[in-house]
């Protein structure tokens, strides 16, 4: 007998064969259907050519209707059906007729320059690198330096009676015994600050017991105080010209009075002026370097974020399609450049704003400003240029986004610092200046914190040695700002010509192109070849 479970496998293993039978059927039939939609195609393709090269035949014959290259397909019960559906009828008019278009510059430019302003908008990644970033960092840098603002210039002192302790005391005598100027004297030396005022015998030795700033002994004078002794502490080290200026003020101010003049008289001033630093003190200063390095990587790290945008454009093949699309090279970097440009300048706008707003003086004077914007203005295409040339390096959008920011700030950080410390503690006399000049013209990263820092610098040495308070415009022209104008001119030209370079490459081109060779195949060639196909396929 028959087990149960022979039947069963028996029954299984013709549901297989039945299975391979209708795959095998369903397939060739898909295979034959494909075949003859691509044969059908290449017919109606074949016969428009002929059609169009054909002068003498009437164009508005139209070809037979071809089935369509699309196929609908069906499952039923493990059998695949397959239906080919008719495409709709090409006529030879609408095949060989001309599409004439106007294409626009301006409204391509404002195309683009809006894409790429909404794909920055709704990015926040770039909305915080490009603008909330910088401002942050700025804001941070000019706090640090605002806390370490130190005056080199040493304030004049007021040499008047209350500079110690605001109390003077003073003794008189007359050996007149003239009531009427010894109390006219006393008025005016109460008026003028003194005190207390005591009254001594008038010899010198009365006046070791008693703490007096100084005294005063009205002689036998013809003329009223034509003859005072003065006398003065000299532990005090300001006491003798300040007991000379109230002797001079107390007579001036008793004579404006006998005269009625009294509403006229104003003090004499004696003020004392130390002797000014002339040399930098050789200490490194946190405050201005790291201004410059907050202030500095807003300059290096906005270029990056919109250049990370082109290796996006090249990864998902969108600048190829532009170009097949008749875009221009310089069209579609012009539109980069004017966003970027853009976010520059309120960027620069924003620093400077906030720069005003912590009143840091080496920087708000208007001569600072003027030169911060030139050079910074300056600065920006060079820096542009350098970045686009830098993306190219990457082909990837993830990998570009999280190297070239690290290799932009470093690249610029590091050398900056070793010029900042050369350049402080005057090591090794002016290599601090030749190591500036080759990495001004070598590096493009960092020439913006060499110009925050060299700005700022110019003020400092003016007012250390006190010639200009208020530096004018040509006082900022240094030897150091010099290279820097020299060096990010040429960067621009050099830049321009590796991005054409390395776009060329990128391409899939040279450098130099040698010749082009014409590898456009003749009509007859393509009308022949597709014929040989049609054969095939039918055979």
């Amino acid at each position: 007998m028959t087990t149960l479970e022979e039947v069963f496998l028996s029954l299984e293993g013709e549901n297989a064969e039945e299975t391979e039978a209708v795959e095998g059927v369903s397939s060739v039939k898909l295979v034959r259907a494909r075949a003859l939609s691509r044969s059908l195609s290449l017919q109606s393709k074949t016969l428009s050519y002929q059609e169009l090269n054909d002068k003498e035949s009437q164009k508005a014959t139209s070809l037979p209707t071809p089935p369509a290259s699309h196929a609908l397909h069906s499952t039923t019960h493990g059998v695949e059906h397959v239906k080919v559906t008719p495409e709709a009828p090409v006529s030879v008019d609408t095949l060989g007729e001309t599409v004439k278009t106007n294409p626009s510059c301006w409204r391509t430019f404002c195309a683009l320059v809006y894409i790429r302003t909404v794909r920055m908008i709704r990015d926040p990644y770039k909305l915080y690198v490009m603008i909330f970033l910088p401002i942050i960092s700025c804001a941070l840098g000019l706090y640090m330096k605002s806390r370490q603002i130190v005056f080199f210039r040493m304030q004049p002192l007021t040499l008047s009676p209350d500079a110690y302790f605001n109390k003077t005391p003073i003794a008189i005598h007359s050996e007149q015994n003239n009531y009427k100027e010894i109390s006219d004297l006393r008025a005016s030396l109460e008026l003028l600050g003194a005190h207390p005022i005591v009254d001594f015998n008038g010899s010198f030795a009365s006046l070791l017991d008693m703490e007096n700033f100084g005294a005063f002994s009205l002689k036998d004078s013809l003329i009223p105080y034509g003859k005072i002794m003065a006398y003065y502490n000299s532990t005090y080290t300001h006491s003798l010209p300040i007991i000379i200026n109230l002797l001079d003020n107390s007579i001036y101010r008793v004579l404006m009075s006998t005269s009625g003049l009294l509403e006229s008289f104003k003090p004499i001033e004696v003020l004392t002026h130390p002797f000014q630093q002339t040399e930098q003190q050789e200490e490194f200063n946190v405050g201005n370097v790291v201004c410059a390095i907050f202030m500095g990587m807003i300059f290096a790290l906005v270029p990056v974020t919109l250049a990370v945008d082109i290796v996006y454009d090249r990864e998902i093949k969108a600048k190829n399609q532009l170009r097949v699309n008749g875009l221009s090279m310089s069209m579609y970097f012009l539109t980069y450049f004017v966003v970027l440009i853009f976010i520059m300048i309120i960027t620069s706008a924003g620093v400077l704003v906030l720069v005003i707003l912590n009143d840091i003086p080496s920087l708000t004077n208007g001569s600072a400003i003027t030169m911060l914007t030139g050079l910074l203005l300056l600065y920006s295409p060079s820096a542009i240029l350098f970045n686009t040339c830098l993306s190219y390096v990457f082909d990837k959008m993830d990998s570009a986004q999280s190297i070239m920011p690290n290799i932009t700030t470093w690249v610029g950080v590091i050398p900056f610092i070793l010029v900042a410390v050369l350049d402080t503690f005057k090591w090794g006399s002016d290599i601090a200046f030749y190591l500036h000049l080759v990495f001004s013209f070598l590096d493009v990263m960092y020439i913006p914190y060499a110009i925050i820092y060299y700005v700022d610098r110019v003020y400092l040495t003016c007012n250390l040695r006190g010639l200009c308070p208020q530096p004018a415009l040509a006082q900022y022209l240094t030897a150091e700002v010099c290279v820097l104008v020299a060096a990010m001119l040429l960067h621009v030209p050099l830049c321009g010509a590796a991005l054409l370079a390395a776009d060329r490459l990128k391409s899939g081109g040279r450098i130099c192109s040698v010749g082009t060779r014409n590898h456009t195949p003749r009509l007859e060639h393509v009308s022949l070849q597709l014929s040989k196909d049609i054969l095939c396929n039918h055979n």
